[in-house]
């Protein structure tokens, strides 16, 4: 995206001008490179590059727009952050299948000025309308006139982005011309420098001749305006007349902090016996919180002990890591399950066809995520954003270094471990019940059972910490989303048992959502869809070992 000198915005397509390799980013074709950015290229980009046609162009439209109009990246897309007038046409140019998208540019073009004449209705305060009708009443609205009116919605409670999409859509919609303003000055023209009167370009910062500042900031508002200007081009108020209120001000407030700080060395002196005292007693209150700290960690380690033993006790699998780091399975029995979601759950999506599935063997399945210590102690490093508590999961791994820390973890144990199937991950999470949830289908409770956008301050959080679901595994709804082994398909309409997903593809599922999503997308059915080398805060993973 492109502005004029006017500040007119104007898209540009400079074509495809590199191909990735394996070396880039992994991800290729059946040829062996990538045609497109990844996130913004169409899915018929990514899987051959052939019958590309100009929908491609509009699907990479659609994602600009969403990332334009939402700040953020279009890897993962959240409609519901997208403002209601682009909605329905963003979702049309991000449609899976190229036919079900727009099929041309003037088609789009034509939804997106429905979707501006429905943005150019919007009603607004009357107040702000008032405003609005003297700004355009010339025929002309300059980028100062813009800013004003923005800052003016903002100080009336509305979102600033969102009221300027509105004001440019009033403005396209009347025919109204965009013009960027000069500041006006009072004796000399744009660029004459008040001390030595020497002529500059309009718009340099200091004078050629003398190096005199040829701008100012207004005290009340701080805007840059042209020396010499009688009245702010932001606020409007008389430039020399705030700056003596504000020399005056200032020479008050110097004042107060003489005799502040008058008062400040009179009472230092007194304060400095009662700092030394207080020293001493935190010394101490620190020395007796050092020797609890050190009662505390030694009851921990035998809790730790514990419940370790109480879990082998229980049937449980736990393997040794090394360095007091160990992980613990919980043994999954064969089974057979709904899996999907029904038409009438809250949140479902078009993908979570239900079908019966069928798991004919046991499986061992990590009774919480992989958390940084034990990545730590296999991989000898630690990848995660949220770093401070090695029992959090680890996150900012992708599919391939997830599948990568099963191979050295069975290389260093000698058992054999991997990523569950989507099939299995659903029917753990579910443990035997048929809701949305494993605990029900209230989402009220899901607080009780995950970390999620509502409960999770923007972060991830030690596993284990909720309630487990009736089989013992914690986490499977939130905190973060859990790679599994299949590509990404549709579901069979039939019957199946132990599925393992398409056979290729382009893109990974994860499940159980993270701390950044809301209950709908922690439902043990929602799918999460990314490309098997993406790495981000949301994703991590937990293991399977089949006996």
């Amino acid at each position: 995206v492109l502005l004029t000198r006017r500040g007119t915005p104007k898209l540009a397509d400079f074509g495809l001008a590199v191909e990735r390799t394996k070396e880039g980013d992994g991800r290729q074709t059946v040829t062996g490179s990538l045609l497109g950015t990844p996130h913004y290229a169409a899915p018929e980009q990514l899987i051959d590059g052939k019958g590309v046609d100009a929908r491609a162009d509009l699907y990479a439209l659609g994602a600009t727009l969403y990332a334009a109009s939402t700040g953020t990246s279009p890897r993962m897309i959240k409609l519901d952050r997208v403002p209601e007038t682009l909605r329905p046409v963003i979702e049309k140019c991000l449609e899976e299948r190229a036919e079900d998208r727009y099929q041309s540019a003037s088609e789009m073009a034509e939804a997106l000025r429905e979707s501006s004449g429905k943005a150019s209705t919007t009603r607004l305060p009357a107040e702000l309308e008032r405003l609005i009708e003297l700004a355009l009443s010339d025929g002309v609205l300059t980028d100062e006139e813009r800013t004003t009116l923005i800052r003016k919605a903002e100080s009336l409670g509305l979102e600033g982005g969102e009221f300027g999409l509105v004001l440019d859509a009033r403005v396209h919609a009347a025919g109204i011309r965009r013009e960027r303003s000069a500041p006006a000055v009072s004796a000399s023209a744009a660029g004459t420098c008040p001390k030595c009167g020497a002529a500059n370009e309009a718009d340099v910062k200091f004078c050629g001749t003398c190096g005199a500042g040829l701008f100012a900031s207004c005290p009340k508002c701080k805007r840059e305006n042209r020396a010499g200007t009688k009245f702010c081009g932001g606020c409007g108020v008389e430039v020399e007349i705030a700056r003596k209120k504000k020399q005056a001000e200032e020479a008050r407030l110097a004042e107060e902090a003489r005799r502040a700080e008058e008062s400040r060395l009179a009472e230092e002196a007194s304060r400095a016996e009662e700092a030394r005292a207080e020293a001493a007693r935190v010394a101490e209150a620190a020395r007796v919180a050092e020797a609890e700290r050190v009662a505390e960690a030694a009851r921990r380690a035998e809790e730790v002990a514990r419940r370790l033993e109480a879990f082998k006790a229980a049937g449980g699998l736990v393997v040794d890591l090394g360095s007091g780091v160990s992980m613990q399975l919980v043994e999954i029995k064969p089974g057979r399950f709904m899996m999907g979601s029904p038409a009438s759950e809250a949140g479902r999506r078009d993908n979570e066809t239900q079908h019966s599935v069928t798991i004919s063997k046991a499986f061992w399945l990590g009774q919480t995520e992989v958390t940084q210590a034990q990545w730590q102690a296999v991989m000898g490093s630690n990848p995660s954003r949220f770093k401070g508590d090695l029992t959090r999961p680890v996150e900012q791994v992708s599919w391939n270094d997830a599948v990568e820390f099963c191979r050295r973890l069975s290389q260093k144990t000698g058992m054999t471990f991997r990523l569950p199937t989507e099939a299995e991950w659903e029917y753990a999470c579910r443990a035997g019940t048929t809701t949305a949830y494993s605990f029900g289908d209230d989402p009220s409770r899901l607080g009780e059972h995950a970390w999620f956008k509502d409960n999770s301050g923007g972060s991830t959080h030690p596993v284990a910490a909720k309630k487990p679901n009736g089989w013992g595994l914690f986490d499977m709804h939130g905190n973060v989303w859990e790679w599994c082994s299949d590509w990404y398909g549709d579901y069979p309409s039939g019957a199946v048992s132990d599925p393992q997903g398409p056979v290729s593809g382009t893109r990974r599922v994860l499940r159980g959502g993270s701390w950044d999503d809301n209950p709908e997308g922690c439902r043990a059915a929602s799918r999460g869809i990314v490309d098997p080398v993406d790495r981000s805060g949301y994703d991590g993973f937990r293991v399977a070992r089949t006996p």
